[in-house]
């Protein structure tokens, strides 16, 4: 299980999660909230894609989160999340 151990209450609007990533170190999230969307971007040398979405997903229960590879494969990149509120 992902230990979401330190979200900042501000990340409802912008801010830092902070989750659980590889080899248990700590990994920063940072998160920029616009009109109820989100968008998330964490280093993918620390954390991996199921451990980025598990972080988000606890933090943002009702919203869709889409997550997606950025930058370079060799020369490291990032993962980016999108996150808009579920309908209904």
């Amino acid at each position: 299980m992902i230990d979401v151990y330190k979200a900042q209450q501000s990340v409802r609007r912008s801010g830092q999660l902070w989750a659980r990533g590889l080899y248990d170190s700590n990994v920063c999230i940072s998160v920029t909230v616009l009109g109820g969307v989100f968008i998330a971007t964490a280093d993918t040398e620390h954390i991996t894609e199921h451990q980025f979405r598990s972080a988000l997903t606890r933090v943002y229960p009702d919203h869709d989160i889409r997550v997606e590879r950025q930058g370079w494969p060799k020369m490291g990149g990032y993962w980016r999340a999108e996150g808009r509120p579920k309908d209904g």
